[in-house]
């Protein structure tokens, strides 16, 4: 018997690319890191349990420059 196959949380939120992936050069290194960490931590349902302070040390970043690149991703749907 298989197992069924995990559903993301917010399925709605599944990005599917259709274009280059110019965007990583508007949102810059930080930004671009924090993108990395939550996709290597992310779980099998592609959901991510980091908290800001973890993430923060994990890169090290300031929680200004953590915040600011979170709001970046954010603002490009990221």
């Amino acid at each position: 018997m298989s197992r069924p196959r995990p559903r993301p949380p917010r399925p709605e939120l599944l990005r599917r690319p259709t274009e280059p992936f110019g965007w990583l050069e508007r949102i810059g290194p930080d930004a671009t890191a924090v993108l990395v960490l939550l996709a290597l931590a992310a779980d099998e349902r592609d959901a991510s349990f980091y908290g800001r302070v973890r993430m923060a040390q994990r890169l090290g970043l300031g929680s200004a420059r953590l915040d600011d690149a979170l709001e970046r991703l954010l603002r490009l749907g990221l």
